[in-house]
Order: C-alpha cells, then sequence, then structure tokens
C-alpha cells in the first residue's frame, strides 16, 4: 500500500559524464519497456517547476544540460583548445577510457562529475511521492552535496521515479553533477591506488546516510526491524551520535560509542574460547577500554553476573545497551566446553582486580607473514564446512555470529578500508540478533551430525579471528598484498552466510546481508586489489605499542605473582588494595 512504512536499500550506480544521456534514459521507455509515470519527485531549486512530468527525449537531454552546467563552464575553456563544441559532445568524447585529452595529454573533462544513486523498496512496498522527495533531500543534505531545498550554490540534482523495476521494485534515482554552482568539486571520501590515482570511496558514507534517514522518519524501517518480534540491536542516541561527530573532528572517525564497544567486544568474544581469554581481548581491543563488574551474583563477589565496558571518558554501557547477544550467560555457555577450574579462577581474580590482565607479546615482521597465512588457511577449511553444510541445519546461528565477530576484528582498522568493515560487521550483527531465539543462552555448540560437540580448544572460526587479529597489530589490507588472499576467504565466509539465508527464504534479511555486507566485502577486495602494491612485504608498521600483541593460538597465561598479592591494573604496586565490594576499572 502506497505511503506505509517499509525498509529501504541504497547503491552508488555507474555515474560517469553523460548527464544529458543518463536523463534521456531516466526518462525514457527503460530497456524492457518497464518505465512508466517517469515523473521528478524533487531536485534543485525550481528544476521540478521547469521540468514537470513526462520529458520527450529532447527535453530529458535539456535537463541535463541544465543539471551539469557548472561542469560545462568549469571546463569550457578546455573543450575549446581540443577542438570540441561546447555544447553536442558525443558520448565516445565523453568516455574516460581513453578520455579526450588536450595538446598536453591532460583530460580535458577531468574527473567523472555524474553521481548516480539509487534507492530502492522491496516487492509490494510503495511511498508516496513527498516521502520520496523527503528521502532524497536527506541523501543530499547528509553527503554534503547540499544545504537544503534552498541552496542554490552546492551541487544540482534531480531525484526522479518511473515505476517498478524489472524485479518489481519501487525504486527512486538520484542523479548529481559533482561540480557544485560555486565551481568547486563536491569533497567524497577516497581511496589512492598503487599508481597515485584517487578513486571514489563512498560506500560507507551512503549507509551512514542511510541509517540516519532511518531514525528520523516513521515510514522508513531499518533493515534489521523488518520481519522481527520486538528483538533488535539497542539503538543509539541522537546525543551519542552528536558526540561522536565532535569527537570525529579529532579522531577523524565518528561512531557513537555504542556501536565502538559493540565491534569491540564482538571481536573478542570471536577469538575467545574462556572467558579470561575473553577478558584480555576486550582490553586489548583499544587504547583507554575499560571493563569492570556490574552485577555479583547475591551471597558475595564469587560469581560475575554482569560486566560493563567504556571506552575513554565514554558511558559505562552493558550487553543489555549494546548487544543482547554477548551477556555472561550466552556467552558462557559457548565456553563451557573449554572451562576448567583454573581457567574460571583466573578470570575470578581478573574481575575482582586480584590479577593482572595478560601481558601482550611482541609482533616481529616473519610472525605476521605467517599469522596471515595461517588465517587463510583456517578460513578456507572453516568455507569449506559452511559450503557443505545444510541450509536449515541449527549450525547456522554460531557459524553466523562466528561471522559476525571475525568481521568486528577487521573493523577495528583506520580509514575507510575499516569503516567498510564496520558496515558490514553490522550487518552480520543485526542479522545474528534478529533471527536469535528468545532463550537467555546459546545452544551448546554442535558437531556436522548434529550431536554435542566434544571439543577443547578454539575453533576453525575462532582461530582464524587470532591470527588475523594478531597480524593486524603490526599490518594492514591497505598496504600488503597478502591480505587479499584473507579478504578472498572473509568474502567467501559472508556469501556462505548469505547464501544459506536465502536459501530459508529470509528475503529481507537476505537482501540486507547482500546489500551491507556482500557487496561491501567486494567493493573493499576490488579497491585493494587496484591500491596495494605488487610487492609489498609484510614488515611491521610501527614499533612499540603498535606492535604488540598475544600469540593468536597461545592459552592466555596466569598473571605474575607479583600481581596476584593484590595489585590491581590501575593501582600502583604498594597502595592500599581497595574493599571487596568497591568496583574497581581496569584499562589497558
Amino acid at each position: 500500500m502506497t505511503g506505509e512504512p517499509s525498509t529501504m536499500v541504497a547503491h552508488v550506480a555507474e555515474g560517469g559524464r553523460d548527464m544529458p544521456g543518463l536523463m534521456k534514459y531516466l526518462y525514457g521507455p527503460g530497456k524492457a519497456n518497464e518505465h512508466r509515470d517517469q515523473h521528478m519527485v524533487a531536485g534543485s531549486p525550481g528544476l521540478a517547476l521547469a521540468w514537470p512530468g513526462a520529458l520527450a527525449a529532447d527535453e530529458a537531454r535539456e535537463l541535463g544540460h541544465f543539471v551539469e552546467s557548472s561542469w560545462r563552464a568549469a571546463y569550457m575553456e578546455q573543450m575549446a583548445e581540443a577542438g570540441l563544441p561546447v555544447r553536442g559532445i558525443s558520448r565516445t568524447a565523453r568516455g574516460s577510457e581513453p578520455g579526450v585529452v588536450d595538446v598536453f595529454g591532460n583530460d580535458v573533462f577531468g574527473p567523472e562529475h555524474v553521481y548516480h544513486l539509487i534507492v530502492s523498496l522491496p516487492p509490494d512496498n510503495a511511498w508516496t511521492d513527498e516521502q520520496w522527495a523527503a528521502v532524497a533531500q536527506e541523501f543530499m543534505s547528509g553527503m554534503g552535496f547540499s544545504d537544503g531545498p534552498d541552496d542554490d550554490q552546492g551541487c544540482r540534482w534531480v531525484a526522479m521515479r518511473h515505476g517498478l523495476s524489472v524485479n518489481g521494485n519501487e525504486h527512486m534515482h538520484i542523479a548529481v553533477n559533482l561540480v557544485r554552482q560555486d565551481g568547486r568539486w563536491a569533497e567524497l571520501p577516497h581511496r589512492t591506488d598503487r599508481n597515485g590515482n584517487r578513486h571514489r570511496n563512498d560506500f560507507a558514507l551512503v549507509q551512514r546516510v542511510r541509517r540516519e534517514i532511518e531514525e528520523r522518519h516513521d515510514f522508513v524501517i531499518p533493515l534489521h526491524d523488518r520481519g522481527r518480534s520486538g528483538r533488535s540491536l539497542p539503538a543509539y542516541t541522537m546525543a551519542e551520535h552528536q558526540q561522536s561527530r565532535q569527537r570525529a573532528e579529532l579522531t577523524g572517525k565518528e561512531v557513537p560509542d555504542r556501536v565502538l564497544v559493540r565491534q569491540l567486544v564482538r571481536a573478542a568474544a570471536a577469538m575467545s574460547t574462556t572467558e579470561v581469554e575473553f577478558i584480555n581481548a576486550v582490553l586489548d581491543g583499544a587504547v583507554g577500554v575499560e571493563l569492570d563488574v556490574a552485577r555479583w551474583a547475591p551471597g558475595g563477589h564469587d560469581t560475575v553476573t554482569g560486566y560493563k565496558v567504556r571506552i575513554g571518558d565514554g558511558p559505562w554501557l552493558s550487553p543489555t545497551h549494546f548487544d543482547p547477544e554477548m551477556t555472561l550467560g550466552k556467552l558462557r555457555a559457548q565456553w563451557e566446553p573449554n572451562e576448567t577450574p583454573q581457567t574460571r579462577a583466573e578470570a575470578l581474580a581478573l574481575w575482582r582486580g586480584d590479577a593482572a590482565p595478560a601481558e601482550a607479546t611482541p609482533v616481529a615482521a616473519g610472525d605476521v607473514e605467517e599469522q596471515v597465512r595461517a588465517a587463510v588457511a583456517e578460513l578456507d577449511a572453516w568455507n569449506g564446512d559452511l559450503e557443505r553444510l545444510s541450509s536449515d541445519a541449527p549450525q547456522w546461528r554460531r557459524h553466523e555470529r562466528d561471522a559476525a565477530g571475525l568481521l568486528s576484528v577487521f573493523s577495528r582498522i583506520d580509514g575507510p578500508t575499516g569503516e567498510s568493515f564496520a558496515v558490514a560487521a553490522d550487518a552480520l550483527i543485526r542479522h545474528t540478533v534478529d533471527d536469535a531465539p528468545t532463550s537467555t543462552t546459546m545452544p551448546q555448540p554442535r558437531g556436522q551430525d548434529g550431536a554435542p560437540a566434544q571439543r577443547f580448544g578454539p575453533t576453525r572460526a575462532e582461530l582464524a579471528a587470532r591470527h588475523a587479529a594478531t597480524a593486524l597489530r603490526a599490518s594492514s589490507p591497505d598496504h600488503h598484498r597478502g591480505w587479499l588472499a584473507v579478504l578472498a576467504q572473509v568474502q567467501r565466509t559472508v556469501t556462505a552466510v548469505h547464501a544459506a539465508s536465502a536459501a530459508r527464504q529470509e528475503l529481507a534479511a537476505a537482501r540486507a546481508l547482500h546489500t551491507n555486507a556482500v557487496a561491501v566485502l567486494e567493493h573493499v577486495t576490488t579497491g585493494l586489489q587496484h591500491a596495494v602494491p605488487e610487492r609489498a612485504a609484510f614488515a611491521p608498521e610501527a614499533a612499540g605499542a603498535a606492535a604488540m600483541a598475544r600469540v593468536a593460538t597461545g592459552r592466555v597465561k596466569a598473571a605474575p605473582d607479583t600481581t596476584a598479592a593484590g595489585v590491581s591494573p590501575t593501582r600502583p604496586a604498594g597502595a592500599e588494595k581497595p574493599a571487596p565490594d568497591e568496583r574497581r576499572g581496569r584499562t589497558r
């Protein structure tokens, strides 16, 4: 029904340098005569009034010429020197490979100026033109193309509809001229390949703006909310979002604490087989992270029933506030086969503050290459198991959770690569939460035959996460080509999860996974294939603390005797030991 709440998917389509040609296609009959009721729903000031309703081919091209007029003005002199007319440039001449060059060999037309975004709804869902217009305007503002409906100096843009796609989806095309009316180019995230060429890397930005729109409008259902029964990830507040924007001015990373903590804890859980390993992994996960007891079982300080985490001076967050799948009750069900009286005692000592976290181990250049190769081997074996597993097998719940944790490990990479992995990790995390049973504990691990697993030590997924996390302390996929084999295996894992979801007819969930996880990893891998030097060596990128990591497959060691006597990690030696009921934060 038109106007009813619906999910939406946004993706960047191929742009180029031919705005008149794009307008002619959008207003035309389509490749299979599927276009109906072609009309503009929103655009730069005055465009919808000047070009209302359906347009003939010449009218559509005229609209395209007007939208890209600032680009034409910027490159008019170069086009004249190249002997080209200011109007009527052929589509062949506009091609970027090869482009038209002047006598000095410079590209006459500069970078591609046509930006093309498609926003679509699931089949049998529809919005009014007013709803589509609101979404279009907010995409333009959120991505920095426009300062609002009255902005006459920003990028010129058009949002239009032409009926259902060949797959039966209502959708909207947004075409943007990246040359603003004041002559400046719009700023978008970029990456640089090994030849020094810059390429747009805007996927994470598009998905961030989509999520912001979801939060503001009742008629937009978040992708992870479709079909759920009152269960989802806790959302961050507008105050948290504003705080993260302010912090981004210093750190360059605009991510709320709630999301950072979720990724950190998921990554720690992905590489832990016991509670003491989990505690140490959380404390190793970020600079300034603190982990503390939130609740003790009645009767003393012998059993921890809840924990809380914070980063720096941020708020304390419990799993209820960042990820209900990461409660101690659910995690302990997974750790149970590996726990011993010794590991339980070590964990309790850390919770009480009677022992110090395990020390990290330096990572040498040769160790990085070894860890990367080991990660590839474990992932390859794990993916083989996934591809042989029936789509309706109960083990998928655990595998999906492991995949979310693995992507969370990669989300800690700095820059656009880490941001893209964060988008994919968030999609997997939401998938595991949305499909989770309502019980308070996770099911016991089981083998391929469905029998209870009798295992001690980490699974292949946990080993892969450990190897990757260790190597990432002194290396990065952005600089070393050997990581491409790891990323190919990670992409294979996510593809298997998506295929199983689709086979179970979880259409909305599968669509969300493809858009926000499968497509993201394809984008990242393709970009790095061009950007990373062919013969990049596995050399540590920084010394000291940046090259410190726990050995990937090693069991966490007991704290040394000097700390077991009661020295808290945040209390200097010789200081008075706090009272037993005092809650002590531990920081690495």
